[in-house]
Formats: structure tokens, C-alpha cells, sequence
């Protein structure tokens, strides 16, 4: 049930404005997501992205189809950097000066998995950044001690689209000149550890950029111009 149930596949298109599309569909057993979780993890959905004023949130349902739950999730920013809150969650399981953890509910588990986090730095006109999914925990949680030896070849695929050639990256597979980056970790596998995803991608330039470059060379040949000019009559 477990090989035939769990699947994901995230599609991330960056447009040279700096905008961005994000698109998720995961399928979860009923094992581990159950009518009662799915309807509160929509919820979940709703008040931590819905909300959000710098993201608009264009899809969020969970369908149950043959046994297992399917999860659609679609934003859209007008920022990619917007998306980072969404793509670094982390979970504060602290209890504050009592040291205690907090337990997670499932819906807070299952979605900080997913999600995973984010890191990055930039680097002159490069931004690198690593992301790291650990499904383990969940799967440990609600799939029982021998789920790594039942999933098959279930499988998550992570897809990205940059406006320009990647510089670097560890993607499984560079498509579209090197635009489309494109991972695929079968599921059984992160029992080793988390998913990682780096890559390194330059960082479009506004317009205004090359336009004043090109300003500031023409003022240059033109004051050469005239200097060449004045010691010409000079002579």
C-alpha cells in the first residue's frame, strides 16, 4: 500500500522579474494522512500561505483518490525571495526555559517535511543555495519501523526553471540549456538522509543596468572626444 500511495513532484518556475510559480502535488496513504489530518492540514495550508499578503495562494485542495490522499498546492509571488519563508520553515519544537519539546501536531509534521528547509548566500552576481528535505521522520512516525523496506520505487522529484544557464548544481539531470534543473530521489533512500538540492544561479541584472553601463561608456567616449579635440587645436 505504502509503494503503490506515496509520490510527490514540485515545479518551480523563476522569471527574469524576479517573480516566481510554485506548484506541488503529493500523494499520501490514508495510512498517514486520514480524512480528519487532510481537512486540518488544508486548514494549515490556508492560514500559514492564504494569509500571506506577499503570496498569492492559487490552489490548495486534498482529494482522496483510491485509498490515498492527494495534495495540490499552487502560489505565486511577484518576489522569489517571498518564497523563502515558505521553503525554510523550521520547526520550534523548543519549550522555552522549561527545555521541553513541544509535540508537533501531524498536519505540522507532515508540512514541515515537505517543505524541508532553505539556505542561501550570495555571491557578487551568484546566488547559492542548498535545500534539505527529510522525510524520515514522518515516515518513522506514521509508517511503522520497516517502511524504508515497503516504498518500492515511490519516488519525489523536485523541478526547477531559472531564467538563465545554472552555474553549478548537483540536479540529477540539466535540461533546457541548462536552465531546468530536475532531481529525482526514490523514497526509500532517505533513510540515509535528507534530500539535497544546491545549485548556484547568477543573478539577473535589471535593465536599467546595462542601460546606464552603456550611458556611462558613451559619456566617457564623448569627454575623450573632446579632449582629443581641445589638444588638437591646442597643437
Amino acid at each position: 500500500m505504502l509503494a503503490s500511495c506515496i509520490d510527490g513532484e514540485e515545479e518551480i518556475t523563476i522569471r527574469d522579474d524576479g517573480s516566481a510559480k510554485l506548484r506541488a502535488m503529493y500523494s499520501l496513504p490514508v495510512l498517514i494522512l486520514s480524512d480528519a489530518d487532510a481537512s486540518e492540514f488544508r486548514e494549515q495550508i490556508e492560514n500559514e500561505v492564504g494569509k500571506d499578503e506577499q503570496v498569492n495562494l492559487l490552489t490548495n485542495t486534498v482529494e482522496k483518490v483510491r485509498g490515498k490522499q492527494v495534495i495540490t498546492i499552487e502560489v505565486e509571488t511577484e518576489d522569489l525571495r517571498n518564497l523563502e519563508n515558505l521553503l525554510s520553515k523550521k520547526d520550534d519544537v523548543s519549550g522555552g526555559d522549561s527545555g521541553e519539546e513541544k509535540e508537533l501536531s501531524k498536519s505540522d509534521l507532515i508540512l514541515s517535511s515537505l517543505l524541508g528547509d532553505l539556505e542561501y548566500r550570495r555571491d557578487g552576481l551568484a546566488v547559492a543555495a542548498q535545500r534539505r528535505v527529510n522525510l524520515a521522520p514522518l515516515l518513522d512516525k506514521y509508517a511503522g519501523d520497516r517502511w524504508h523496506s515497503m516504498l518500492g520505487d515511490s519516488e519525489f522529484r523536485y523541478i526547477i526553471h531559472f531564467p538563465k544557464a545554472l552555474q553549478a548544481s548537483n540536479a540529477h539531470e540539466l535540461t533546457n540549456g541548462g536552465k531546468t534543473a530536475l532531481w529525482r530521489y526514490q523514497l526509500a533512500d532517505c533513510k540515509d538522509g535528507p534530500f539535497l538540492m544546491d545549485v548556484v544561479a547568477a543573478v539577473p541584472l535589471p535593465w536599467w543596468v546595462f542601460a546606464g553601463g552603456g550611458l556611462l561608456v558613451l559619456l566617457i567616449l564623448l569627454v575623450l572626444w573632446k579632449l582629443v579635440s581641445v589638444l588638437r587645436r591646442r597643437s
